[in-house]
């Protein structure tokens, strides 16, 4: 389905309002730009089609955005789903890196 060039600034510019809110690294940001844009089109095709129309205008996903949750959730949702991938150093990097650096373990630490 077509979507009108207003309807596609309106998706890009929310896309970039929740990624405001999202601090990892550039190419888990771009994944995640791609993901929210695919979603909101769908879900702006959705109520474009509801209406019976074959193109995606401005209003289409001004009713998709009512229909979403808040953008500041919606960044707080991908940052938990983030943070829970993540793995602790084990004692091997964690020696290596005392190794490379031991003023920073005695920082951290406070010694």
């Amino acid at each position: 389905m077509e979507i009108s060039e207003d309807a596609a600034k309106m998706i890009e510019k929310r896309a970039n309002k929740i990624l405001k809110g999202i601090d990892v690294p550039e190419g888990d940001k771009n994944e995640i730009r791609r993901e929210l844009v695919s979603n909101y089109a769908d879900a702006s095709a959705v109520k474009a089609q509801a209406r019976g129309a074959d193109r995606v205008e401005g209003a289409d996903v001004m009713s998709a955005f009512e229909a979403s949750s808040d953008p500041e959730e919606i960044a707080s949702m991908y940052m938990a789903s983030y943070v829970k991938s993540l793995k602790r150093a084990g004692l091997l990097s964690r020696a290596i890196a005392y190794a490379i650096e031991p003023g920073a373990f005695s920082l951290f630490y406070g010694i």
